[in-house]
């Protein structure tokens, strides 16, 4: 698929997506739906991974009761970095991410990243 970084320019990148997380998305303890998320089959030689979802901020986050379908807050040092964090977001492949914010600090909240089809590299 193809993100568009400007809507002046048409700049853009592709991303070979091939997976949606399961989450629960608004938060009710239940992964139902389209919060069962989805996968994909990459092409020979490529595997499905969520390393530049998560490096670009392309994922899906946990709602919780009081902000249905926003971002439910998580604090990392409870959980592993890369993993599902259970404790803090609940059911589902939902870890613990933060991310810079504009005023210099960092937030961190509980979601998931999508996942783009990217080429195996053997190690020799």
């Amino acid at each position: 698929m193809c993100v568009n970084l400007s809507e002046k320019s048409g700049d853009g990148f592709c991303y070979a997506f091939c997976s949606a997380p399961a989450i629960d998305l608004d938060g009710d303890g239940q992964l139902k739906g389209r919060e069962l998320g989805q996968k994909f089959v990459c092409p020979a030689n490529y595997t499905c991974n969520r390393d530049l979802g998560r490096l670009l901020g392309m994922v899906a986050s946990v709602g919780d009761k009081s902000t249905p379908n926003g971002k439910k807050a998580c604090d990392p040092a409870k959980c592993e970095v890369g993993k599902p964090c259970l404790s803090e977001c609940g059911i589902g492949e939902a870890e613990c991410l933060s991310y810079p914010t504009k005023a210099g600090g960092t937030t961190s909240f509980c979601g998931a990243p999508f996942g783009n089809c990217e080429l195996s590299i053997t190690p020799k």
